[in-house]
């Protein structure tokens, strides 16, 4: 793979070396900065690049670094985000797993929406337990692995 060159928001340029996974929701690089991987979102196989999108994107990435998330969560928690496609950088960490393997995970509760029953499990309970459209929407996509508009 030839090193493409990314610039994130704050101006640094990072330089992927691999793709470590692709997925219905994007591209997750290995750059390389050895601490830091990027992740690209893809909208049907193709970089977003419109600027509303990549305002209403970043919104929703600072809405999430913001969150109270302790830092033994299993999840990959954005540090900046990209210049000019949909995306972000993030902490490159060893033995996470897959966004669909980890909601999988054994729930404790079921909560009822028009179009079934959907499994939530303790850590999305923990992760929205002041949001319910979220707990919702993240219940969705454990069960289809997209989301609603």
């Amino acid at each position: 793979m030839e090193l493409e060159k990314i610039v994130d928001s704050e101006g640094n340029t990072h330089k992927t070396i691999e793709v470590l996974g692709k997925g219905g929701q994007g591209i997750v690089y290995r750059c390389l900065d050895k601490d830091v991987a990027i992740k690209v979102v893809l909208r049907d196989g193709d970089f977003i690049k419109d600027k509303e999108s990549l305002k209403q994107y970043e919104k929703s990435v600072l809405n999430l670094s913001f969150k109270p998330i302790e830092r033994h969560f299993p999840m990959s928690i954005p540090l900046v985000t990209l210049r000019e496609k949909q995306g972000y950088v993030m902490k490159m960490a060893e033995g996470y797993e897959p966004l669909k393997t980890f909601l999988k995970k054994p729930s404790v509760l079921e909560n009822e929406e028009k179009d079934g029953i959907f499994r939530i499990n303790n850590a999305i309970q923990e992760l929205c337990k002041d949001n319910h459209y979220m707990t919702l929407s993240l219940s969705y996509y454990s069960q289809t692995q997209g989301l609603r508009s």
